[in-house]
């Protein structure tokens, strides 16, 4: 299961624990992992060391500093995912005194949240990158600058689809985290399998922090939207 929000499935999962049925957490966690939900193990990313690394990366590459200003959208910025990527995102920024700024995209439609990220560079020019901490900010987060007329606008991000691999491959997009989530769905069904037949405890596996860039794109862009 999926625990987009904290609370939201306590007392279903307690229940279903309590009933024998065992309960493997997968992509998206408790934000207090074990100690928040009754599920046995969580199967995805680190979010926290993932958008820290990743916003690392994007500093070093353009010398984000003191003064600058970086845009975060996002699909729910109350997600649990969101929440723990800023965790890491606004660690690394403020070490080198950059403001930030959660932008909430909703998830309507890529043209909505185009829209959005163009209106919102429109009106705050200052802003000297975008770290898009979901798919579809980040696929549209180039041409939302192309529109806003600061086309080059330095952006990175998460999730991985082939846009915005082609993204990065033309040399739109610095990089994007690769969670992995063929692993998230594999592991999660092996784990309950195994408990099941032979009852081993399932255990809780980091899926993804691996940064993809225009040095390594290429290899997993036949494979966007289907197995990576």
């Amino acid at each position: 299961m999926i625990i987009n929000l904290d609370d939201a499935y306590d007392h279903t999962v307690k229940k279903a624990m309590e009933a024998g049925i065992p309960v493997v957490c997968y992509n998206i966690d408790d934000s207090q992992g074990a100690e928040g939900n009754a599920r046995m193990a969580f199967i995805g990313q680190d979010f926290v060391t993932a958008g820290y690394l990743v916003t690392k990366r994007l500093i070093k590459e353009y010398r984000i500093g003191r003064g600058d200003h970086v845009v975060c959208p996002v699909e729910h910025p109350e997600a649990v995912y969101a929440v723990k990527r800023y965790e890491g995102v606004k660690k690394a920024l403020d070490e080198v005194g950059a403001s930030s700024e959660v932008l909430d995209t909703g998830a309507i439609s890529l043209e909505d949240t185009l829209n959005k990220i163009t209106q919102y560079l429109l009106g705050h020019k200052e802003t000297a990158a975008i770290l898009a901490m979901g798919g579809m900010p980040m696929e549209m987060s180039p041409q939302a600058a192309e529109e806003a007329g600061m086309s080059g606008l330095p952006n990175a991000g998460f999730d991985l689809t082939k846009k915005i691999i082609t993204n990065i491959l033309e040399g739109k997009t610095l990089a994007t985290v690769n969670q992995q989530p063929y692993y998230q769905g594999c592991f999660t069904v092996l784990q309950l399998y195994l408990n099941r037949k032979y009852g081993l405890l399932p255990c809780s596996i980091n899926t993804g922090g691996a940064i993809i860039d225009k040095s390594n794109a290429a290899i997993v862009l036949d494979l966007a939207d289907t197995h990576r």
